[in-house]
């Protein structure tokens, strides 16, 4: 019994000695991995070097080969690894080099509160890259849905940097905002058009909800109460479904031939309103006896937009916002859909479109076509339905998720569903 014991602690024994030797790397050993540019094992290396060089130099190096490794994440897509990555580089060895590599890395995965939290009143301490980091500053009160935080911080800095992407950004945090003309001076023709339509529009204020609505149109008092009552029941019910609350929305409502004058070249003729930062909505759902429930279904749909974009830092693709404005009106499913939605996504996955996600399927949306557009918006309400049946509303928040950090429909789907488009669509396919 002793000796079993003596070979067993002597095993043992055995197997530490290689084990510590199997972890205890040399200098030399470092720099083979930088002549390979094997960052990963560089910094392997350096977190077990056996006390070759000074503490510092090694913290130096190791910060020099996590800045190396965390920019090649972020070039490959990896953005979270990058973050990681890049982080720690600046934990070991400080230098605004690689927190102006942090910085691009933190947008890319849409961790925009931190970009606020981090960079926001530092923007003289980067020298030359000061304009970088106001304009990612700026995106971050963007795609956050601050929109008045983001049109005054900008017009704090479009006297210095007065160049076109300046200038398009807060155009666009203005509209926004509900402030068109200061949109027209430095938007594009749609602002322009905006400014024209509602210079006489009587504006009004409910919980988050900003509202723009023609005074003299008869209509108007009725809807604008029950567009209050429609949105802010919405703010609530899918605030809790997709864990988004913005922080303001501007909502124009239209009188008579205004909403076409203001959509022109924006959305096709057949569009009964629209999202593109504001929820613009035509009045006639009221005037031509369409009722309050066509007006309550349209507001939800358009306000789902909303969520989607906030949520997937503006990412998210057009067949998944379509999806869940359906879901959110909610729209029926009926047979007739069923049978349009898989006319189209046969005819996508028997052509190869599906081979890289559902981009082909957003791109339908485009069209003129009203019957073309009718099926893509049932395909999307399909694939919806689907995930909402199967993988329940959380689904949504993963995927979304998933999108804002810059990813691919194939590569959301696989991470959420573990399915790729054409995996999906063809379960789809064969269920219905």
């Amino acid at each position: 019994m002793t000796m079993r014991i003596l070979n067993g602690l002597a095993t043992l024994l055995l197997l530490l000695i290689y084990s510590f030797s199997a972890c205890a790397y040399s200098w030399q050993d470092y720099k083979d991995a930088i002549a390979r540019q094997d960052w990963e094992s560089c910094v392997e290396v350096l977190n077990n070097l056996s006390g070759e060089i000074d503490e510092k130099a090694r913290k130096k190096a190791l910060s020099y080969c996590l800045n190396q490794l965390g920019v090649q994440n972020l070039r490959s897509g990896r953005v979270e690894e990058a973050v990681s990555n890049l982080y720690d580089a600046y934990e070991e060895y400080p230098s605004p080099v690689i927190e102006l590599n942090l910085l691009s890395a933190m947008a890319k995965a849409g961790y925009w509160q931190q970009v606020l939290n981090r960079f926001l009143g530092r923007e003289n301490e980067f020298g030359n890259s000061e304009k970088l980091v106001v304009y990612y500053i700026a995106m971050a009160y963007f795609q956050l849905g601050e929109y008045s935080a983001c049109q005054e911080y900008l017009s704090n800095w479009i006297g210095k940097y007065p160049d076109e992407r300046f200038k398009m950004l807060l155009a666009e945090a203005a509209g926004r905002a509900g402030d068109v003309t200061t949109a027209a001076t430095y938007g594009d023709e749609r602002w322009k058009r905006a400014k024209k339509v509602e210079q006489n529009y009587g504006e009004d204020y409910y919980g988050v909800f900003r509202f723009k609505f023609p005074p003299k149109f008869s209509l108007s008092s009725e809807a604008k109460r029950w567009a209050q009552k429609v949105l802010q029941e919405a703010y609530y019910e899918f605030g809790g479904w997709l864990d988004v609350y913005p922080p303001q929305v501007e909502v124009v409502l239209y009188a008579g031939s205004d909403f076409s004058k203001a959509s022109r070249g924006i959305v096709p003729d057949w569009s009964g309103g629209f999202f593109d930062g504001r929820i613009r909505i035509p009045l006639w759902y009221l005037s031509r006896g369409q009722g309050k429930n066509e007006l309550r279904r349209v507001l939800r749909h358009e306000y789902m937009h909303v969520l989607v974009y906030l949520k997937s830092s503006g990412r998210a693709p057009t067949w998944i916002h379509e999806a869940l404005a359906q879901l959110a009106e909610p729209k029926e499913l009926t047979s007739a859909r069923i049978k349009l939605a898989k006319l189209l996504l046969k005819k996508l996955l028997k052509d190869g479109y599906l081979k890289k996600g559902f981009g082909a399927l957003s791109g339908v949306f485009k069209t003129s076509n009203a019957r073309l557009a009718a099926a893509a918006y049932s395909a999307s309400l399909l694939l919806g339905r689907y995930l909402k049946d199967n993988w329940g509303d959380y689904v949504f928040v993963q995927m979304l998720e998933e999108y804002a950090k810059g990813k691919s429909d194939n590569e959301v789907l696989k991470n959420v569903i573990y399915k790729d488009a054409e995996e999906f669509t063809e379960e789809i396919l064969s269920v219905f």
